[in-house]
Parts: C-alpha cells; structure tokens; sequence
C-alpha cells in the first residue's frame, strides 16, 4: 500500500496536475463526505463506493453459555457505525 504522498503523487502524474492540488480536492471531498453523512446518514462515490451510518443496538451484559462454558459478557452501549459498500 503506497503512503499519501506516493498516492497523491500517482494521481496527480495519471490527471496532469500537481499532488498538492490533487491533496486540496480529497481535502474538499472529504469535507463534503463528513457534512452530508451528518445531514442525510449516506453518501455515494459515483462509480466507486457506497457510504451508509447503521445503528448498532446496547447488549446487556451477563453470563452467556458458549461452546458448553458460561462465559461473562459485558455490556455494551449503542453506537453508530459506518458501513461500506462498493460499487460494481
């Protein structure tokens, strides 16, 4: 996997434009990614990818049998999660 400079630098040489031009638009993108995530909870990349929040449910805690054993198992607060999809 190649670090963000080497991947700003492989994009900018394929779109003939610099890698700190090419850093501002996923900057930009990214921006844009985060403030309508908040507003709508979905975002899709066309052609590449699919961003979706999913409500995940509190699990009580206590003495669970698994595999023959009672085994403790802790609580769990709600929480949101990202999910992504890709595109085919």
């Amino acid at each position: 996997m190649p670090s963000t400079a080497a991947f700003y630098a492989d994009v900018a040489s394929g779109a003939n434009l610099k890698p700190k031009d090419v850093k501002r638009v996923f900057e930009e993108a990214t921006g844009l990614i985060v403030k309508e995530m908040k507003l709508n909870g979905t975002f899709k990349v066309p052609n590449l990818v699919v961003l979706k929040t999913i409500k995940k449910k509190a699990r009580e805690g206590g003495k669970r049998k698994c595999f023959g054993k009672e085994c403790e198992v802790a609580s769990r607060p709600a929480s949101t999660a990202l999910k992504v999809c890709a595109i085919e």
